[in-house]
């Protein structure tokens, strides 16, 4: 049977940092899936994650990572399992980076999914490697895309995949592989957020973020990670095959190609550049005429350039691989970054308090202001494009409910008016600064 798209599968390598310290690259690591998506979960509000395995049994325990929704810090949430009984954990996140689970004992697919499905319903039919969602899904292009497909009812209950494209006007979206039991239109699916970790034909330990916690400086930022593609298939070669940018919307990311298959190559940490790779995203063609052989794997290097100063942001780069026989697959890394504050405050200058309050009422408002100040800053690093308002009210900031930061328009201002929600008026205000 010839290769087919299903058996070109994108992996991570064995040494993937979360700091700026410490070896990059080495060896294919079949274990670590890099696609996925955890972005602004319940969109923007933050939520708890749920764990479980889809079917089979389960004893193992599971690690999440990600910015937390409270203050935006990097925090990890721990859990166990039991069979196929789901999980929640006890840390609200706004973005996840990463799911490391143990399998154990487990024989069966499993997930990690926001407590709050972006979608559920029932499909209106299904194909081999697609399902086509209810009527009222979203009719915009990929709007679906690398979220986790979870089937609880009906025909092909108990199976998990990754939505890696989706088509609106038809409401189709097509999966990562294909499923084991066929879908009809009985077949009742969750959508959501999160990671999934398949079982077979090669159990995926761990799925993280390309490029983790990265950051923009003041300056140009250059960020490396080695990630493979690799042939599945247990008999058949893949021929005349091409790695070729899909696209890239922000134009941060470019690719080289490692010189030989199966190469175990490394960088000395994740800002030096591998030795002997070209970046750009031009095609290129693999190593040894195009040809992956059963188990063959090609390197593929990421180089991820951050312009200096930018705010934080998401978005997802695309390669392909092309080759005889049709092929064409597609592969989805999500890109994201930490960024500079665009906006600070000065806090040397002192702020002003209205003078007709007491002593101690301008001194407490003083206060409250720098605690403003060091919050909103802190999470400018975190979120992209983030509005300061010209009014915050002190319910909002003394309940921490924050609601300006889950909002996307950019809408800087000048000065900043702090408004007493207890005696129904404006109370001081402080000055902003480029």
């Amino acid at each position: 049977m010839a290769v087919i798209n299903d058996d070109l599968v994108l992996y991570g390598s064995n040494f993937m940092q979360e700091t700026d310290s410490g070896t990059v690259g080495g060896v294919i690591a079949t274990a670590k899936g890099v696609e996925f998506v955890g972005d602004n979960l319940n969109g923007g509000v933050g939520e708890h994650v749920v764990g479980r395995s889809v079917a089979g049994t389960a004893d193992q325990s599971t690690t999440i990572g990600g910015y937390q929704q409270s203050d935006l810090a990097l925090t990890e949430d721990s859990f166990d399992l039991n069979d196929t009984t789901p999980v929640e954990g006890v840390i609200t996140y706004l973005h996840l980076l990463k799911s490391a689970r143990l399998f154990g004992s487990s024989n069966g697919d499993f997930v990690v999914e926001g407590k709050n499905p972006v979608r559920t319903g029932t499909a209106q039919s299904g194909s081999s490697t697609g399902i086509q969602f209810d009527a009222g899904a979203s009719a915009v292009d990929d709007f679906y895309l690398n979220m986790v497909v979870r089937l609880d009812g009906g025909t092909g209950s108990g199976q998990a995949r990754r939505a890696i494209g989706y088509v609106g006007a038809t409401k189709t979206a097509t999966v990562d592989r294909a499923w084991t039991t066929a879908l009809d239109s009985s077949t009742k699916f969750i959508l959501s957020q999160g990671f999934y970790h398949q079982f077979s034909p090669i159990k995926q330990s761990t799925i993280r973020q390309v490029f983790y916690d990265a950051t923009s400086a003041g300056s140009p930022t250059p960020y490396y990670e080695k990630v493979f593609i690799r042939n599945t298939n247990g008999v058949d070669t893949l021929t005349t095959g091409v790695v070729k940018l899909q696209s890239d919307p922000n134009g941060y990311v470019t690719f080289g190609l490692a010189a030989a298959l199966n190469d175990s190559d490394t960088t000395t940490d994740r800002k030096t550049a591998p030795s002997g790779i070209t970046f750009d995203n031009a095609d290129k063609t693999i190593p040894s005429g195009g040809s992956l052989a059963p188990a063959d794997r090609i390197a593929v290097w990421l180089k991820l350039t951050l312009p200096g100063g930018q705010p934080s942001g998401t978005y997802f780069y695309r390669l392909h691989i092309t080759a005889d026989g049709g092929i064409d697959k597609t592969f989805i890394v999500p890109i994201r970054w930490v960024g500079a504050p665009a906006v600070s405050f000065d806090l040397r200058l002192p702020v002003e308090v209205r003078s007709d309050l007491s002593p101690f009422d301008r001194l407490h408002f003083r206060h409250l202001f720098q605690r403003v100040s060091e919050a909103l800053l802190h999470t400018r690093r975190i979120l992209p494009v983030l509005p300061y308002p010209s009014v915050l009210h002190t319910r909002m900031i003394l309940g921490q409910s924050f609601d300006l930061l889950h909002t996307r328009r950019v809408f800087p201002r000048k000065t900043i008016t702090l408004f007493d929600d207890d005696i129904q008026r404006p109370v001081g205000r402080a000055d902003l600064q480029q």
